[in-house]
């Protein structure tokens, strides 16, 4: 069988990406042929004439990889935002034009969780899903709301939870003492989106004799001005360490407290389930109902999207320890060896693979 798999670069050098991990996980799975094709911009090339030539350029290499490569299935990984939206429903129409079925694997996006405002997004967003022979999404409750909102038949879509290898047991005892340093993290694509700027902000007025360090990891369009704001701000309390992976990523994130993640919108990000897997507690945005799962495990906090005084008091209670962290982390860690598994990802998508063609 040979699959051809949308994502970002998959080198983090290149994009920061959630998705991008998610393919490399999915391309692991055993007796498939996996090809990558490449969509999106790298970070730093952000103006919109370079991402018109860049997707025009996109058009005739997937007509060339369809031609030349006999793939069976394309998976189409993406978000329901508008660009995502316009760009997949071409790719997509290719595909099926090229009798190859398609797999749309839904990430998250603005309108997978609140129903478009307006007419048009609403019927693209349906043609774009009649295109799939299966849709994945990441969560129950994301197959319900795409049912409910864009009438999308329940026997047409899979839930499929995104995962990571080699969690750390919730029976490893983790302790955070009094006089430990509390270390707050960034970690991915620095951007607007990802609520940057409500970070910078809900840091201003802090303790300044609190207890505490945050290191942001990543990188996106407002790195500089992120930096320099808070360099600014915190002084030597703040650190920026660039895009980490490998062992520099795990170290950093053993060592994390809380992970900040006040995103305006979300799927299931991998940067929550690499820091719940270490223990660490999120303190993230009421956005993804793949993230509410959370809720019902009580290991995370929950502050409202742009809302930078809810934000700062959150920060503000962590600091001085009014959160009982040692609870959460056991639970976070719980959660993580459970549920999100990669061996049993690759085992349903295997099957769904097959089960398609």
């Amino acid at each position: 069988m040979r699959v051809l798999i949308s994502a970002p670069n998959l080198d983090e050098n290149k994009n920061v990406s959630g998705v991008s991990e998610v393919v490399k996980n999915i391309s692991k799975i055993d007796g498939i042929a996996f090809s990558h094709f490449l969509i999106g911009s790298p970070d730093g090339h952000n103006q919109l004439t370079g991402k018109i030539i860049r997707n025009l350029l996109a058009i005739f290499s997937l007509w060339r990889h369809f031609l030349l490569g006999k793939f069976d299935i394309y998976h189409s990984n993406t978000a329901l935002n508008p660009p995502s939206i316009l760009r997949d429903l071409i790719f997509t129409s290719i595909a099926k034009i090229m009798g190859v079925h398609v797999l749309l694997h839904l990430h998250g996006g603005k309108f997978i969780s609140k129903e478009s405002n307006g007419k048009k997004w609403h019927i693209l967003i349906k043609m774009l899903c009649k295109k799939a022979d299966l849709i994945i999404t990441l969560s129950q409750q994301e197959k319900d709301h795409m049912h409910g909102m864009y009438g999308i038949d329940r026997n047409y879509m899979a839930v499929l939870s995104n995962c990571i290898d080699n969690p750390l047991s919730p029976t490893i005892q983790l302790t955070l003492k009094n006089k430990d340093t509390i270390n707050f993290l960034f970690l991915g694509r620095i951007s607007l989106e990802k609520g940057i700027l409500e970070i910078i902000e809900a840091f201003k007025g802090l303790d300044p004799l609190g207890n505490f360090k945050f290191t942001i990891c990543g990188e996106g369009p407002l790195r500089d001005h992120a930096c320099s704001c808070l360099s600014k701000i915190l002084g030597n309390k703040f650190k920026y360490q660039g895009v980490v992976k490998g062992k520099l990523k795990e170290d950093i994130l053993s060592k994390t407290h809380y992970i900040l993640l006040p995103s305006w919108y979300e799927g299931m990000p991998m940067t929550l389930l690499e820091a719940l897997g270490k223990g660490a507690v999120p303190i993230t945005t009421d956005v993804s109902v793949s993230i509410n799962e959370l809720i019902k495990h009580n290991c995370g906090i929950f502050v409202k999207p742009g809302d930078i005084n809810s934000l700062k008091e959150v920060l503000s209670k962590a600091i001085h320890r009014k959160f009982d962290w040692n609870k959460r982390s056991i639970k976070a860690r719980g959660l993580i060896t459970g549920k999100y598994k990669c061996k049993q990802m690759r085992t349903e998508l295997k099957k769904i693979y097959t089960d398609i063609i």
